[in-house]
């Protein structure tokens, strides 16, 4: 989920931009005046850190394989733990008769 946080900061954004008709560009800050008062410099640190998004995406990307890897071989090293001991046990039961 932190991996998607920026992609949040740019809706919220856009969606704050455009409901009261402000510009807002990575170039500079513009004016947005909400209920008397200038919002213009929030908005452009909101839509700037969508850039964060060159990080945070592939990094969460990355950690979700590696978590799906070690998750895959714990459940098969897991499968393979509990299903001996029952063979071993019927193993044993049947070279005792």
């Amino acid at each position: 989920m932190v991996a998607f946080a920026p992609v949040g900061s740019v809706v919220a954004c856009g969606l704050i931009a455009n409901a009261h008709g402000c510009r807002v560009d990575e170039g500079s800050v513009h004016p947005c005046v909400i209920g008397g008062k200038d919002y213009g410099q929030l908005l452009y640190t909101l839509g700037v850190m969508g850039w964060l998004m060159l990080i945070t995406l592939p990094a969460g990307a990355l950690a979700f394989a590696t978590w799906l890897i070690v998750l895959v071989l714990h459940r098969s090293a897991w499968r393979r733990r509990t299903a001996n001991p029952a063979r071993q046990g019927q193993e044993q039961g049947q070279s005792r008769k």
